[in-house]
């Protein structure tokens, strides 16, 4: 037998895809975190190595019969990154050859539109915009979680906790406070709590969740909504054309929500556009799939 294998890698966990050639079945398997900014190069070595030793001790797979590997991975976004990322697959004997390595985002995108002109907004743990043109691609954002990821996971979970510090020593009020955790009862236990990326990324489920409930779980999303409309309109500029693809992507875009509101605030401003939305949720190794079967031709 022979196979490809797909490998959608975010900032809190990552799926690998196994799709056998010949009888056209795929078989997945959830792993860790896979961006070294969040990890760390070590841990993420660690991860991708035990991901992909579960995919063959489960299927009984020796590496030959991989005949191609497709890395969409969060964090890697320049080519220092590209770099790290290249040599950490080195190291697990995962060669250029039949291997290719690029950001999570585009695996997500091409799993919609393969060769398509068009652009992506991915937000979950992080965020970034990328443009897909037939000579070109541009990327905004994504540089990060101390200077970028606006609209992101991170920059909402950030934003509500340092908040809830400040209602901890009373110079914050709102009932949304008490419902939040209520063993947490001091600022240092909260920052014992939420030291990760990941860990503070997952305080924006409640923050979303109770949008139409608090003020300021509203003011926080609205915020995150303006920053990510920002993204999407500089897309549209860029491409300029009447009609434009457009694939929103991520835990924190689809949500309905903030998906929404984006749709509402571009169409506003770019009414002489026709802005084809698609909610991406579906599974976004297949576009990983698609990109190897490109190179395998």
């Amino acid at each position: 037998m022979s196979y490809i294998l797909s490998v959608d890698g975010g900032g809190s966990k990552t799926t690998y895809c196994l799709y056998n050639i010949e009888e056209k079945e795929k078989f997945y398997f959830k792993g860790k975190s896979t961006n070294y900014k969040n990890i760390g190069v070590k841990k993420t070595k660690e991860n991708i190595h035990d991901g992909i030793e579960e995919i063959f001790k489960v299927n009984n797979l020796n590496k030959e019969e991989i005949k191609f590997y497709v890395f969409g991975l969060a964090g890697c976004d320049t080519d220092e990154d590209y770099k790290i990322f290249r040599e950490i697959l080195n190291s697990l004997k995962i060669f250029e050859d039949k291997s290719i390595i690029m950001n999570d985002a585009e695996l997500a995108y091409k799993s919609v539109y393969f060769n398509e002109e068009g652009c992506i907004l991915a937000s979950g743990t992080g965020s970034i915009g990328f443009v897909f043109l037939k000579n070109k691609q541009i990327r905004l954002g994504g540089w990060g979680s101390e200077f970028s990821d606006l609209g992101s996971g991170y920059w909402i979970g950030k934003r509500f906790l340092e908040k809830y510090l400040l209602s901890l020593e009373g110079l914050e009020e709102d009932e949304i406070f008490k419902e939040f955790n209520k063993d947490l009862t001091k600022p240092e236990m909260v920052i014992n709590e939420y030291k990760s990326i990941t860990k503070i990324a997952s305080v924006a489920k409640f923050v979303i969740d109770n949008y139409n409930k608090s003020l300021i779980c509203k003011s926080i999303v609205d915020e995150a909504i303006n920053e990510l409309s920002k993204i999407v309109l500089k897309m549209v500029k860029i491409i300029n054309k009447e009609k434009i693809n457009l694939v929103i992507s991520g835990s924190i875009a689809s949500n309905k929500i903030i998906y929404k509101n984006i749709l509402k605030k571009v169409k506003k401003i770019e009414k002489d556009k026709e802005i084809l939305f698609n909610i991406n949720n579906s599974d976004l190794t297949e576009g990983g799939i698609k990109i190897a079967f490109d190179h395998l031709k």
